[in-house]
């Protein structure tokens, strides 16, 4: 088990002053049959020459360099580069724990996904962190079928706790990665890892969840500059990111537990991500017409799926009652745009928000 090779995939761009933290904590790991699969996603800083340079100090580093198509299409070019049994995922600007890779694979046996917990901070200057905090599994330890996956998946005021449907805290087979075709879907900037987890999800019969913390999520404070184009305003955010949920209800029906808190849940995620979409559509970089806003918004707000949400979701810390298809029916966009920025703050943080 110890002997098999674990490919760790890293997709990066603009993170010239966090990367060399991050390939460190990787090269460091106790397990040292890994792989390390870095994707230079067109940056336009010194990432790719810090990634070239530890290549050469190192050979279990692999590096590729492509033009800018952001972080899924980054993530499958790792993928179809790899040659590991296993598959890791880790962001450019976060790092692994002391240990992370043999815990993983050693939870591993006769399962097909492991699943840990992971540690939240952040930080302006990889020497400056704080407001730490350790974010449990989102699914309850042990090992499970994978009947029980969605039934145990935990939940938090706005929804499903953040860490099922995230890639970096997870251990994948390759094998059932390359038999059922699995990839990230490009061109989807929000979503895109539920729905590969999801597809994954489908495919295995067992899988085992462990309490330890192995993995360190990094909040960083972002610029503009740092924020891939291929995160920018895209015309079609909402069709792949409604595409996207709709997929994880199916999923939910499915395993026929889409009711009560469980589907309160879906709901609350849900609409969190399309009020952030609707805050995008008043920034700078959207090139629409008013015209074309108030269709797009339109189209959002009388969605069943968002009525049916919306129906059950109120602002945290706050009785008031905001109807939005109201809003719109008036022509109301500023009272609109102040309730949709108000929540992306809340739920993401003052300095994230700003670059939604």
């Amino acid at each position: 088990m110890l002997g098999e090779k674990v490919s760790v995939i890293v997709p990066v761009y603009r993170v010239e002053r966090y990367i060399a933290r991050c390939i460190e904590s990787i090269l460091s790991q106790s397990y040292e049959n890994i792989e390390v699969i870095l994707i230079d996603d067109g940056s336009d800083d010194e990432s790719g020459n810090i990634c070239d340079w530890y290549a050469k100090k190192d050979s279990r580093i692999v590096v590729i360099h492509q033009d800018n198509q952001g972080v899924s299409s980054a993530r499958n070019a790792g993928l179809d580069a790899a040659r590991g049994k296993y598959i890791q995922f880790v962001d450019a600007d976060d790092m692994l724990m002391e240990g992370a890779v043999e815990a993983l694979v050693k939870a591993m046996a006769e399962v097909d996904l492991v699943l840990c917990g992971h540690i939240v901070a952040r930080c302006d200057t990889p020497a400056q962190e704080d407001e730490k905090l350790l974010m449990k599994p989102a699914l309850d330890p042990g090992v499970a079928l994978q009947s029980q996956f969605a039934k145990r998946i935990r939940y938090s005021e706005y929804g499903i706790i953040t860490g099922w449907e995230y890639p970096f805290d997870k251990l994948f087979k390759k094998s059932i990665i390359d038999e059922h075709h699995l990839r990230f879907t490009y061109g989807l900037c929000h979503g895109e890892d539920s729905e590969f987890v999801l597809a994954y999800v489908r495919h295995i019969s067992k899988y085992n969840v462990i309490a330890q913390c192995l993995y360190k999520y990094y909040i960083n404070n972002f610029s503009a500059g740092t924020i891939s184009s291929a995160t920018r305003f895209r015309e079609n955010m909402y069709e792949l990111t409604k595409a996207t949920f709709e997929k994880v209800k199916t999923f939910m029906e499915d395993q026929e537990m889409f009711y009560g808190d469980m589907r309160e849940g879906f709901e609350h995620s849900y609409i969190n991500e399309i009020v952030k979409l609707i805050y995008r559509y008043f920034r700078e970089d959207c090139p629409m017409s008013e015209g074309e806003k108030k269709e797009k918004l339109s189209c959002i707000l009388n969605d069943e799926m968002f009525q049916q949400g919306l129906s059950s979701f109120q602002v945290k810390n706050s009785s008031e009652d905001v109807n939005m298809p109201k809003l719109l029916e008036e022509g109301n966009y500023d009272k609109i745009k102040e309730y949709a920025l108000r929540k992306a703050r809340m739920i993401y943080g003052e300095r994230v928000a700003e670059h939604l």
